[in-house]
C-alpha cells in the first residue's frame, strides 16, 4: 500500500508544532503505536486510548517515510529473488519515482538536528536516504532496471540530499555514522570519488569513527544503546566498502570488537546495562539483536556471537508476532520474546550464514569477569549468577550520565541499577541525567561534576573477589573518594571512603529495588539544597535509625546499612526505572545518606535470608555475623584482608596509575589560553586582547537549516582571562539583527529546552 505523498508533502511544509505532545499519550507519556495503514487514528500501546489531530498526524508522518523507503528494498530484493517480480518491481520504482519527483518540493525548515527537508534531524534523512539507494542499487542489478529517466531524477535527488547531509558534521555522535554511511552510498551510487573519500576515510568518515569513537574493548563511546543504533551503520558501510575491495572487518579490529563487546557487560536475564541515555530493561531476545550478531557472526566467525544467538533462539520465551508495523532503524524495544531466523529481516537474508549458529559448550564474555579498560566499568560474576558492577565513566559529552563509582548489583532480579533515561521529551530526563537519580557520591549542591574513575584494584581467591575505583581530586585538589566491592559466597560488601575538607558535605543516593524502606518520617516534605532542574521530588527526613532493610522477594536476603557517625538519612520520592513505552515511570523511595567531612559508608547485600544476621563497621574494621561465624574485613590502600571460617584470604591486585583518555572530549574540544591576571583588564586592554583573540565565523557554524550567511552577517571575537579564582568571558558578536525573546511570549515546549535558546544568546 502506498499512501499519496502530496498530503506528507504539504504537512511537513507547516511549521512543526510542539515536540512534547507529538506522537506521544497526553494521558500516560507514552509514545503512540506506529501504523503505516493509518496516518489519522493512533493509539496508545499502554493504556489503549485512541487519539488523532494534526500534532499526531505529524508525527506518523516523519516515521512512513521510513517505513517506506525500507519497503522499497523489500519490494526490490522480492522481484531481485523472482517472488511476485512484475509486481514488486513495479511497486519499489513507483516509491523511487515519487521521492525523485518530489523532493525538492520538501522544505528545509523547523529543524532540531541538523539541515533536512523531510525529517528533524539530519541522521534520519541519512537512512532514508540510504535505504532509498540501495533499493535502487538492487533495481539496476536486477533483470529490469531502472529506466535513464528515472536514474537522472534519483542521482539530483541523491546528490543533493547527500550534500545536505554530508553539511553537517555531527562529530563523535552516533548520528554521525548514519550521516557518512550515507554519503558512502550516495558516492558508490553516483560514482563520485570525492563523496566516496568523504563518507569512508574522510575527517568524519566512517574510519576516523572506527579509530576516535570506539575503545580498545569496541565499545562505542556512547553507552550501550548508541553502541548498537551506530553499529548497524557500521555494518552498512561495510557492506558498502566491499564494493570498493575494501574488508573494514580486517582493517579495523575495533569493527569486530563491537560485536562482542557489548556481551561483557549484559545482565544476566540477557537484558541490557542502561548506561547513559540507555533505556532501562532492554531484552536482548528481540529480532534486532539476533539479526545484527548473525551478520557479525557471518563476517568474524567469532564462536561467541553463535553462543549468543543460540540463547536467543534457545525457546525459552514465547514466540510472538511482531507485526508489520517496524519503523526503518527506528528501535522499537519490545519484551523479551522467543525467535527463529525466519523473524529476522532482511538484512540477515542477505548477510548472514545459510547454517544455523550453535552453542560450543565454552565460556562466552557474558559469563566472565572482566575489567573494561580504561574506566570501567568492572564486571564482576560468581558462579551462582550474581553480577556486579563498579563503574568509572563521568558525565563526558552528549549521552553521558554522571556513572562516576555507580554500583549496579543483579542476584536473581535487579537490587541497584542504573535507570538509564526516559523520554527525551518529558521533563523527567533532567531527572534520569542528574548525579541523585544514581547510586553515586556527589557534593550537596553539585550536579554530577565531570571527571573520571579508574579502577586501581583487582582481585580474586577461590569464592572471593574484590576491586575497587578510584576518583582523584574528587572535590577539589588533594581530595579523593574510594568505592570497593567484596564478592563473598554469601554477601557483597559496598565500602565508599571520601577523603574531603571537614566543611564539605557529600551525598551518597542508594536506589534499591524490591526493598521495603518501613521507617519513621518527617511529617512534611523538606528541602535538600539540590538543584538537578527537575522538581518532582518529595524529601522526608528519616527520624529514627535505619540499619537494615527487608527485601520484599521471598528469597532474598536483607540490606544492612551501618550508621557513620554524624550524618543523616533522608528518604526521596521520585520516578524509578522508565517503562520501555518511554511513559510516565511510577514513583518510587530511595535512601540518601548525607555527612560532611571524611569517612567511610558501608552497605552489605545479604544473598538469602539467612546469609547475613548482623553487620558492624569502626572504620577500620567491618564484622558480618552469618549464620556459620563470624567474618571480619579490613579494607586498606593495600588491598583487602577476610578472615572467614579460620581461613584468611589476601586480595591485592594493585593497578599502576593510567591515564584515562577521553577521545571523545580530546576530538571534539579545544584547548585555549586563559593568561592570569593580576587585576581585571581596562577596556581598552580588553578591546586588544579580542585583537589577538579568537574568531568565530562559518567555521564554527553549526547548519540546521539555511547556508552560512557570511561574516558581515554574522561572526564574532571573543577572549577569556582569569582574576584569582574567577574566569572572564569578553565577546564582540557582529550580527544584522538581535531577536531578544520577549518576556511575556509562550513556551514553544520544545524538547527539553529552555525558552531564552530561541533568543540571541551565549553558552
Amino acid at each position: 500500500m502506498l499512501l499519496s505523498l502530496g498530503e506528507v508533502a504539504r504537512a511537513r511544509r507547516d511549521d512543526l508544532p510542539s515536540s512534547r505532545d507529538l506522537g506521544v499519550c497526553p494521558v500516560d507519556g507514552a509514545r503512540l503505536v506506529f501504523n503505516p495503514f493509518d496516518p489519522h487514528t493512533h493509539h496508545c500501546g499502554v493504556c489503549r486510548s485512541m487519539f488523532s489531530g494534526e500534532r499526531h498526524h505529524r508525527a506518523w508522518v516523519w516515521r512512513y517515510h521510513l517505513w517506506l523507503s525500507e519497503r522499497a528494498i523489500h519490494g526490490a530484493l522480492l522481484a531481485a529473488l523472482g517472488r511476485s517480480e512484475e509486481e514488486a518491481h513495479r511497486w519499489s520504482m513507483r516509491v523511487l519515482e515519487t521521492y525523485a519527483a518530489r523532493y525538492r518540493s520538501f522544505p528545509n525548515q523547523d529543524n532540531v538536528l541538523g539541515p533536512t527537508r523531510l525529517f528533524f534531524s539530519t541522521y534520519l534523512e541519512s537512512i532514508w536516504l540510504l535505504q532509498l539507494i540501495l533499493a535502487a542499487m538492487i533495481l539496476c542489478d536486477s533483470v529490469r532496471s531502472i529506466s535513464p529517466t528515472l536514474r537522472t531524477a534519483l542521482e539530483n535527488m541523491i546528490a543533493e540530499s547527500s550534500e545536505l547531509i554530508a553539511s553537517f558534521d555531527e562529530g563523535l555522535s552516533n548520528r554521525q555514522v548514519w550521516n557518512a554511511t550515507a554519503v558512502l552510498a550516495a558516492g558508490l551510487f553516483l560514482g563520485d570519488e570525492d563523496r566516496i573519500t568523504h563518507g569512508l576515510s574522510g575527517p568524519a568518515g566512517i574510519e576516523s569513527l572506527l579509530r576516535n569513537g570506539v575503545g580498545a574493548s569496541g565499545r562505542w563511546h556512547e553507552g550501550e544503546n548508541y553502541h548498537f543504533f551506530a553499529l548497524r551503520g557500521f555494518l552498512f558501510a561495510a557492506e558498502l566498502a566491499s564494493v570498493l575491495g575494501r574488508d573494514l572487518y580486517e582493517e579495523h579490529a575495533r569493527l569486530r570488537s563491537m560485536y562482542t563487546a557489548p556481551l561483557a557487560t549484559m545482565l544476566p536475564d540477557l537484558t541490557l546495562a542502561a548506561r547513559g541515555d540507555s533505556p532501562y530493561g532492554v531484552s536482548l531476545r528481540q529480532p534486532r539483536f539476533a539479526e545484527l550478531w548473525e551478520i557479525g557472526f557471518a563476517r568474524t566467525g567469532d564462536q561467541r556471537l553463535a553462543d549468543i544467538l543460540s540463547q536467543l533462539y534457545d525457546g525459552s520465551e514465547q514466540q510472538n508476532d511482531i507485526g508489520f508495523a517496524e519503523i526503518a532503524e527506528v528501535e522499537q524495544n519490545r519484551p523479551a520474546m522467543g525467535m527463529n531466523r525466519t523473524d529476522l529481516g532482511w538484512k540477515a537474508l542477505l548477510w548472514m550464514n545459510r547454517v544455523t549458529p550453535t552453542n560450543h559448550g565454552g565460556e562466552t564474555n557474558g559469563q566472565q569477569t572482566v575489567v573494561v579498560e580504561p574506566s570501567g566499568p568492572v564486571v564482576i560474576r560468581t558462579d551462582d549468577g550474581r553480577y556486579v558492577a563498579l563503574e568509572g565513566a563521568g558525565t563526558g559529552l552528549g549521552h553521558g550520565h554522571p556513572d562516576r563509582l555507580h554500583l549496579s548489583i543483579f542476584d536473581r532480579g535487579p537490587i541497584l541499577m542504573d535507570f538509564g533515561t526516559g523520554s527525551y521529551v518529558d521533563a523527567s530526563l533532567h531527572w534520569y541525567r542528574s548525579w541523585l537519580c544514581h547510586n553515586v557520591p556527589e557534593t550537596t549542591g553539585g550536579n554530577g561534576r565531570a571527571g573520571w574513575a579508574r579502577c586501581t584494584a583487582f582481585d580474586q581467591s577461590g569464592h572471593w573477589q574484590w576491586c575497587r575505583a578510584s576518583v582523584e581530586d574528587f572535590v577539589g585538589i588533594g581530595s579523593r573518594a574510594d568505592r570497593s566491592v567484596v564478592v563473598g559466597p554469601g554477601y557483597v560488601i559496598d565500602i565508599l571512603d571520601v577523603d574531603v575538607p571537614r566543611d564539605v558535605v557529600v551525598d551518597l543516593p542508594l536506589h534499591l529495588l524490591g526493598y521495603d524502606i518501613d521507617t519513621p518520617l518527617s511529617d512534611h516534605p523538606i528541602g535538600l539544597d539540590i538543584d538537578i532542574g527537575y522538581d518532582d521530588v518529595d524529601v522526608r527526613r528519616v527520624v529514627t535509625a535505619c540499619s537494615r532493610l527487608s527485601s520484599r522477594i521471598d528469597e532474598r536476603g536483607d540490606v544492612f546499612l551501618p550508621a557513620r557517625s554524624g550524618e543523616e538519612l533522608f528518604v526521596v520520592k521520585a520516578p524509578g526505572p522508565p517503562p520501555l513505552s518511554f511513559g510516565q515511570a511510577v514513583p518510587q523511595p530511595f535512601i540518601l545518606r548525607r555527612c560532611a567531612g571524611p569517612g567511610r559508608w558501608v552497605h552489605v547485600f545479604a544473598r538469602s535470608p539467612d546469609s547475613v544476621r548482623e553487620v558492624s563497621a569502626d572504620g577500620v574494621t567491618i564484622v558480618v555475623r552469618t549464620a556459620t561465624g563470624t567474618d571480619t574485613l579490613r579494607p586498606s590502600d593495600a588491598g583487602a584482608v577476610i578472615e572467614s571460617g579460620g581461613v584468611t584470604v589476601r586480595l591485592a591486585g594493585l593497578r599502576a596509575a593510567s591515564r584515562v583518555n577521553a577521545k571523545s572530549v580530546s576530538h571534539m574540544m579545544q584547548t585555549f589560553r586563559c593568561p592570569v591576571l593580576d587585576n581585571v583588564p581596562s577596556s581598552q586592554d580588553i578591546e586588544k586582547m579580542l585583537a589577538a583573540g579568537h574568531v568565530l565565523n562559518g567555521t564554527q557554524y553549526r547548519r540546521s537549516e539555511v547556508d552560512y550567511g557570511g561574516v558581515d552577517r554574522f561572526s564574532a571575537k571573543w577572549c577569556m582571562f582569569a582574576v584569582a579564582r574567577r574566569v572572564f568571558w569578553h565577546v564582540d558578536v557582529r550580527k544584522d539583527h538581535i531577536c531578544v525573546r520577549p518576556p511575556d511570549a509562550s513556551n514553544p515546549r520544545f524538547d527539553n529546552e529552555t525558552p531564552d535558546i530561541h533568543s540571541d544568546g551565549m553558552q
